[in-house]
């Protein structure tokens, strides 16, 4: 009778820990949000988290947001924030869906935890997250501007010199690590040799898709685009000005941003302008920018 009882007693036991394990397994935290990604840390001997799979972040024994796993490596899971919202410190645990298919989505309980009830997202769910992670902020450049002009039969006259510009910015993510980068501002386009010379104060108006190598810290990223150009004044003594008119910038760049603070970033640009060449006239500049990112 008494080995009976043992042996129930491990069998209780054994099946204990058979439940318990597998949740600690599971269990991770949030290490850092930023907009609506974040990284999740599980520990050592963690497997590997499926990519697609629904987790839940926690705070007080209570679900307060949704997450997709995006990647997974070295014991870290980068995640997509798909409902609620997450913080770090918050505890990690698997929802136990792996994708869309189940019956009841992960979203879906989410919202009956919290409140009780099911409760449909607004239709503009998708417009209201862009604008919620969407950034600005303002940039100082200095540039170093080149023409050729040829003027009839004499010889190509290479001009060179140097512009400064401030912009203010707005940075808006589109999908995964892909954004739009629109800038508002003025910059000034100076150029000399001898004694010919041309300046010009622009009102731009930039618009350029950017792309993101990390979601948080220090974010390289690469971008290119159009600048449009609009002269507010105008003044030379080789270039006919009432020509001097409106015109496009074609931009390729890099740079990045380095998170100082939960809401702001310093942001640090090398791009590469061509203005649209003519017979006679060809215009590019080198510009360095920097400034300070703020989210709200």
């Amino acid at each position: 009778m008494l080995v009976h009882l043992k042996n129930s007693a491990a069998t209780s036991l054994f099946a204990t820990l058979l439940l318990v394990i597998p949740s600690m397994a599971d269990a991770g935290t949030v290490e850092r949000v930023k907009g609506s990604q974040a990284i999740v840390s599980f520990g050592e001997d963690e497997g590997d988290v499926a990519v697609g799979a629904k987790l839940f972040a926690t705070e007080g024994g209570k679900r307060r947001a949704v997450l997709e796993v995006l990647q997974f490596k070295n014991g870290k899971a980068k995640v997509k924030v798909t409902k609620g919202k997450a913080k770090a410190g918050m505890e990690v645990a698997n929802s136990g869906s792996s994708g869309s298919g189940g019956k009841k989505s992960g979203g879906d309980e989410m919202a009956e935890d919290t409140s009780g009830k099911k409760r449909r997202s607004p239709r503009n769910a998708g417009a209201a997250t862009i604008f919620k992670d969407m950034t600005i902020g303002i940039l100082g450049g200095y540039a170093m501007d080149s023409q050729s002009i040829k003027i009839g039969n004499a010889a190509e006259q290479a001009m060179s010199g140097a512009g400064f510009s401030v912009r203010g910015f707005a940075d808006i993510p589109v999908a995964g690590n892909l954004a739009l980068l629109s800038r508002v501002g003025a910059e000034s386009f100076n150029v000399k040799k001898d004694d010919f010379a041309s300046e010009i104060l622009y009102a731009v108006v930039d618009l350029m898709l950017k792309y993101s190598f990390a979601p948080t810290g220090f974010v390289p990223f690469v971008m290119g685009g159009l600048g449009l150009h609009f002269p507010v004044s105008k003044a030379s003594n080789i270039l006919d000005v009432n020509r001097v008119s409106s015109t496009t910038v074609f931009y390729g760049g890099a740079g990045f941003n380095f998170v100082m603070g939960g809401s702001t970033y310093f942001q640090l640009t090398a791009e590469y302008g061509m203005f649209p060449p003519s017979n006679d006239v060809s215009t590019s500049l080198i510009a360095v920018r920097g400034g300070l990112g703020f989210r709200f």
